[in-house]
Protein backbone atom coordinates (compact mmCIF):
# COMPACT_ATOMS: atom_id res chain seq x y z
CA UNK A 1 0.00 0.00 0.00
CA UNK A 2 1.28 3.32 -0.92
CA UNK A 3 2.41 6.10 1.93
CA UNK A 4 -1.01 8.10 0.44
CA UNK A 5 -3.56 5.42 0.91
CA UNK A 6 -1.92 4.44 4.29
CA UNK A 7 -2.63 7.96 5.23
CA UNK A 8 -5.89 8.17 4.33
CA UNK A 9 -7.05 4.86 5.75
CA UNK A 10 -5.15 5.88 9.21
CA UNK A 11 -7.33 9.10 8.74
CA UNK A 12 -10.56 7.46 9.01
CA UNK A 13 -10.08 5.77 11.75
CA UNK A 14 -8.33 7.23 15.17
CA UNK A 15 -8.72 7.48 18.78
CA UNK A 16 -10.04 10.33 21.08
CA UNK A 17 -10.30 11.60 24.13
CA UNK A 18 -14.47 12.71 25.50
CA UNK A 19 -14.23 16.53 26.07
CA UNK A 20 -17.84 16.75 26.22
CA UNK A 21 -21.12 14.62 25.78
CA UNK A 22 -24.81 15.36 24.91
CA UNK A 23 -27.57 12.89 25.56
CA UNK A 24 -30.72 15.00 24.66
CA UNK A 25 -31.47 13.42 21.09
CA UNK A 26 -31.82 9.68 20.44
CA UNK A 27 -28.39 9.53 19.57
CA UNK A 28 -25.43 10.36 21.85
CA UNK A 29 -23.13 12.51 20.24
CA UNK A 30 -19.43 13.22 22.08
CA UNK A 31 -17.25 16.21 20.94
CA UNK A 32 -13.81 14.73 20.80
CA UNK A 33 -10.61 15.89 20.52
CA UNK A 34 -8.68 12.76 18.68
CA UNK A 35 -5.09 12.11 18.53
CA UNK A 36 -4.44 14.43 15.65
CA UNK A 37 -5.74 17.22 17.88
CA UNK A 38 -8.82 17.45 15.79
CA UNK A 39 -11.60 18.75 17.63
CA UNK A 40 -15.12 16.71 16.10
CA UNK A 41 -18.16 15.72 16.93
CA UNK A 42 -19.31 12.12 16.52
CA UNK A 43 -22.59 10.14 17.16
CA UNK A 44 -22.08 7.21 19.96
CA UNK A 45 -23.02 4.24 18.33
CA UNK A 46 -24.18 1.42 21.13
CA UNK A 47 -25.06 -1.63 21.48
CA UNK A 48 -29.11 -2.58 21.39
CA UNK A 49 -30.40 -2.72 24.84
CA UNK A 50 -27.25 -0.93 26.50
CA UNK A 51 -26.43 2.66 26.48
CA UNK A 52 -24.31 4.72 29.19
CA UNK A 53 -23.16 8.43 28.60
CA UNK A 54 -18.92 8.35 28.82
CA UNK A 55 -17.32 10.70 31.43
CA UNK A 56 -15.46 13.63 30.27
CA UNK A 57 -11.72 12.15 29.65
CA UNK A 58 -13.43 8.67 28.58
CA UNK A 59 -11.41 7.92 24.88
CA UNK A 60 -13.35 6.67 21.65
CA UNK A 61 -12.89 5.25 18.90
CA UNK A 62 -13.75 7.28 16.35
CA UNK A 63 -14.64 6.44 12.42
CA UNK A 64 -14.77 8.84 9.44
CA UNK A 65 -17.62 7.04 7.35
CA UNK A 66 -17.51 8.37 3.66
CA UNK A 67 -14.47 10.70 4.18
CA UNK A 68 -14.85 13.47 6.90
CA UNK A 69 -18.29 14.64 6.70
CA UNK A 70 -20.02 11.86 9.48
CA UNK A 71 -17.75 10.47 12.47
CA UNK A 72 -19.09 8.47 14.29
CA UNK A 73 -17.60 6.97 17.80
CA UNK A 74 -18.06 3.24 18.05
CA UNK A 75 -16.81 2.33 21.55
CA UNK A 76 -15.94 4.15 24.70
CA UNK A 77 -13.37 3.24 27.33
CA UNK A 78 -12.33 4.61 30.88
CA UNK A 79 -9.41 3.41 32.27
CA UNK A 80 -9.65 5.26 35.10
CA UNK A 81 -12.65 3.15 36.33
CA UNK A 82 -12.40 -0.21 34.87
CA UNK A 83 -12.16 -3.01 36.95
CA UNK A 84 -9.15 -5.26 36.72
CA UNK A 85 -8.21 -8.71 37.67
CA UNK A 86 -11.43 -9.97 36.23
CA UNK A 87 -10.67 -13.48 34.25
CA UNK A 88 -12.81 -13.58 31.27
CA UNK A 89 -16.01 -12.95 33.25
CA UNK A 90 -18.05 -9.77 31.85
CA UNK A 91 -18.63 -6.88 34.07
CA UNK A 92 -20.59 -3.66 33.96
CA UNK A 93 -19.61 -0.72 36.40
CA UNK A 94 -19.48 2.66 36.82
CA UNK A 95 -17.09 5.65 37.74
CA UNK A 96 -18.30 5.22 41.61
CA UNK A 97 -17.26 1.86 42.11
CA UNK A 98 -20.85 0.08 41.40
CA UNK A 99 -20.43 -3.14 39.17
CA UNK A 100 -22.39 -6.38 38.26
CA UNK A 101 -20.26 -9.21 37.39
CA UNK A 102 -21.11 -12.55 35.69
CA UNK A 103 -18.23 -14.58 37.73
CA UNK A 104 -17.70 -18.33 37.24
CA UNK A 105 -19.41 -18.57 40.70
CA UNK A 106 -22.91 -16.93 39.76
CA UNK A 107 -23.62 -13.20 39.42
CA UNK A 108 -22.26 -10.21 41.50
CA UNK A 109 -23.68 -7.16 42.71
CA UNK A 110 -21.50 -4.71 44.28
CA UNK A 111 -22.62 -1.04 45.37
CA UNK A 112 -22.51 1.03 48.48
CA UNK A 113 -26.02 2.06 47.42
CA UNK A 114 -30.07 0.63 47.07
CA UNK A 115 -30.96 -2.02 44.64
CA UNK A 116 -34.37 -1.23 43.07
CA UNK A 117 -36.36 -4.46 41.14
CA UNK A 118 -39.60 -2.23 39.88
CA UNK A 119 -41.57 -5.52 39.39
CA UNK A 120 -44.80 -6.69 40.75
CA UNK A 121 -43.51 -10.52 40.82
CA UNK A 122 -39.59 -12.22 41.60
CA UNK A 123 -38.92 -15.36 40.83
CA UNK A 124 -36.65 -16.85 43.71
CA UNK A 125 -35.36 -20.35 43.51
CA UNK A 126 -34.70 -23.02 40.35
CA UNK A 127 -36.63 -25.66 38.49
CA UNK A 128 -39.43 -26.91 40.48
CA UNK A 129 -37.99 -25.46 43.96
CA UNK A 130 -38.42 -21.75 42.51
CA UNK A 131 -41.15 -19.74 43.67
CA UNK A 132 -42.94 -16.68 42.32
CA UNK A 133 -42.66 -14.19 45.43
CA UNK A 134 -44.96 -11.01 45.20
CA UNK A 135 -43.75 -7.79 46.65
CA UNK A 136 -47.22 -7.21 49.40
CA UNK A 137 -46.44 -11.23 50.97
CA UNK A 138 -42.48 -10.39 51.17
CA UNK A 139 -43.24 -7.14 52.60
CA UNK A 140 -45.64 -8.38 55.25
CA UNK A 141 -43.21 -11.51 55.45
CA UNK A 142 -40.51 -8.93 56.34
CA UNK A 143 -42.82 -6.85 58.53
CA UNK A 144 -43.74 -10.27 61.04
CA UNK A 145 -47.35 -9.14 59.65
CA UNK A 146 -50.45 -11.61 58.75
CA UNK A 147 -50.48 -13.46 55.47
CA UNK A 148 -51.91 -16.85 53.88
CA UNK A 149 -49.30 -19.47 53.79
CA UNK A 150 -49.28 -23.29 52.80
CA UNK A 151 -46.52 -25.01 54.95
CA UNK A 152 -46.10 -25.57 58.77
CA UNK A 153 -44.86 -22.58 60.79
CA UNK A 154 -42.59 -23.98 64.16
CA UNK A 155 -44.12 -22.54 67.28
CA UNK A 156 -40.67 -21.68 68.50
CA UNK A 157 -38.53 -19.90 65.67
CA UNK A 158 -41.74 -19.10 63.63
CA UNK A 159 -40.21 -19.96 60.51
CA UNK A 160 -42.56 -21.76 57.74
CA UNK A 161 -41.46 -24.99 56.13
CA UNK A 162 -43.84 -24.13 52.43
CA UNK A 163 -44.44 -22.06 50.35
CA UNK A 164 -46.08 -18.48 51.11
CA UNK A 165 -48.99 -16.07 49.83
CA UNK A 166 -51.48 -16.85 47.36
CA UNK A 167 -48.87 -17.64 44.23
CA UNK A 168 -48.93 -20.89 46.12
CA UNK A 169 -53.03 -21.20 46.21
CA UNK A 170 -55.36 -19.17 46.34
CA UNK A 171 -57.02 -17.55 50.41
CA UNK A 172 -59.13 -20.52 52.00
CA UNK A 173 -58.05 -23.42 49.52
CA UNK A 174 -55.15 -25.45 51.49
CA UNK A 175 -53.63 -22.13 53.43
CA UNK A 176 -53.75 -21.34 57.20
CA UNK A 177 -53.40 -17.78 57.94
CA UNK A 178 -50.29 -17.49 60.16
CA UNK A 179 -47.97 -14.91 61.98
CA UNK A 180 -44.30 -15.15 59.87
CA UNK A 181 -41.37 -13.71 61.56
CA UNK A 182 -38.51 -12.86 59.64
CA UNK A 183 -35.16 -15.03 61.11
Amino acid sequence: MSDAATRIVQNLITRGVVVSVYTTAKMTTVRVITVDSDDTEAELFEPHGFTSAPLVGAEVIVVRIGGTSHPVALLSADRRYRPTGLDTEPCIYDDQGQKVTIARNGIEVETTKYVAVDSLDVRLGTGADAALVRWPELLAYLSGATFPVTGVADPVTHVVTGTAGPTASPPGVGCATTTVKAK
